[in-house]
């Protein structure tokens, strides 16, 4: 409540004792005529209250609920107000009395203790939601009743007017034994790379690390060494073992980044359930991985393709004869701002095994059989699996990682034949020798194994043109 506060003696100029007070009277003269007279030695302040602002309802709605995420939707009914909404476990909520005024306020105290150069309204900015907002939370406790609340703060960061609640319960957890886990990377440099982890259950709590392949003591020591691990960290803080598991393992889809790696060097990502006493809880999933010897650039390109069935083409026109049996496809290119030459190539089966495939013999393989800085370009394939591969060199030389796109060329998938040719044709290829490969590829070039590049080029499928 806002009150600003006038003494009566500030107001009264000139009256300096009690005796000389009793003899005033202090006159109110109010906008509708009437007059209020008070003895002015009764008075003991004057306070100009302004009136609390009316107090917003809120519609609270929650959906797509599972056994650790939920989707959160607010509607108040004044579009204007600013408020804070969240939710919390209910034996949080009954440990503050239901005082949603208190939760409120004791977290934005809290962020302005942490962080005592930002401004009040600052915090404020950033906290608080204004007009109808919607939110999913994510990585919460299995089987749990949590309240959802919504309440409106003032510019002075006070709450007021009435809190409004409803509650909802998380399912409860999958079995940890039948999740499987789907791993990838992303961003792989020298020295880091992004961890993506996929489970089969988002319910499911689990581990994932990084360890180097060399000296792997295998999944069920690794297994061992982190669970003791957690066991070491629950005594050292003070903490129950359950609430180390809690802070230090993953539910749901989750990415993140794993640096400190040596280059060169072969890791594994591995990834298992875990139980609430930190140990495995499932069987491990392991992906293997090898970090660049140099930082590869940001340059990159993307691609987007269709295709026809080269019989359908001939039947259409003669000229396409040489098309029959075969898959014509029309691939366009797009380069990044930083890419200032690039590599296309379309190679027959899956190449994606960057273990069967390593990144740098393939790369050679398409300087020698590749088409260069195309942003058009049409291959003839056969039905099956097929994989484009590109990858795109900066203004200094430095090329980016390695785009492996697996597709697969099937009849249920072809463009009608009277589509083909509207797109744009097929741009020439400059010769290979203006491409700028980067120093670190033409140093290696002696170095690479003849037989996998060899191989490598074999699968390459030959650019062409439509006419």
């Amino acid at each position: 409540m806002k009150q600003f506060l006038l003494l009566l003696l500030a107001v009264i100029a000139g009256i300096g004792s009690a005796s000389r007070l009793s003899a005033q009277t202090l006159r109110v003269y109010l906008q509708n005529g009437e007059t209020l007279s008070l003895p002015a030695a009764t008075v003991d302040s004057i306070v100009f209250q302004t009136d609390e602002p009316a107090s917003p309802t809120f519609h609270l709605t929650y959906s797509d609920v599972t056994a650790v995420s939920a989707h959160l939707r607010v509607e108040p009914s004044d579009q204007q107000v600013r408020y804070y909404y969240d939710i919390v476990t209910l034996e949080d909520y009954q440990q503050a009395d239901g005082d949603v005024k208190s939760i409120i306020e004791g977290y934005i105290a809290s962020i302005l203790e942490r962080l005592p150069g930002m401004a009040l309204e600052q915090v404020l900015e950033i906290a608080l939601s204004q007009g109808t907002d919607e939110d999913d939370v994510r990585n919460l406790p299995s089987d749990t009743e949590f309240v959802f609340y919504a309440m409106a703060v003032g510019d002075d960061g006070k709450c007021y007017g009435e809190a409004a609640t409803t509650q909802f319960r998380t399912l409860r957890a999958g079995n940890p034994a039948d999740c499987t886990f789907t791993l990838s990377y992303s961003n792989l440099t020298s020295t880091a790379l992004t961890v993506n982890v996929l489970p089969s259950d988002p319910s499911v709590r689990y581990w994932v690390g990084v360890t180097p392949v060399a000296g792997y003591s295998g999944d069920f020591a690794v297994m061992a060494d982190v669970k003791s691990a957690i066991e070491e960290a629950a005594s050292a803080n003070g903490m129950t073992v359950g609430d180390v598991v809690k802070a230090v393992s993953f539910c749901g889809q989750t990415s993140y980044e794993e640096s400190g790696l040596e280059p060169s060097t072969p890791y594994y990502i591995y990834a298992y359930a875990m139980g609430e006493d930190g140990a495995a809880a499932g069987s491990m999933t392991k992906l293997r991985f090898t970090t660049t010897d140099y930082d590869r650039s940001s340059a990159s390109v993307s691609l987007s393709y269709r295709y026809f069935d080269g019989s359908e083409l001939a039947e259409a026109d003669a000229q396409w004869a040489k098309y029959a049996g075969k898959v014509v496809v029309e691939t366009t290119v797009t380069p990044s701002d930083d890419a200032e030459h690039w590599v296309l190539a379309l190679a027959s089966g899956d190449l994606t095994d960057e273990v069967a495939y390593p990144e740098d013999q393939t790369k050679q393989a398409m300087l020698q059989a590749g088409s260069f800085d195309v942003r058009t370009q049409q291959f003839v394939a056969t039905w099956g699996k097929a994989t484009f591969l590109a990858f795109a060199a900066d203004a200094a030389g430095v090329d980016g990682t390695l785009l492996r796109q697996a597709v697969e060329f099937a009849p249920s998938g072809v463009t009608p034949a009277s589509e083909y040719g509207k797109t744009t044709r097929s741009l020439l290829a400059i010769p290979k020798q203006v491409f700028q490969v980067s120093q670190r590829l033409r140093r290696s070039t002696q170095t690479l194994p003849a037989v996998s590049g060899s191989r490598l080029r074999e699968k390459l499928l030959p650019g062409v043109g439509k006419h």
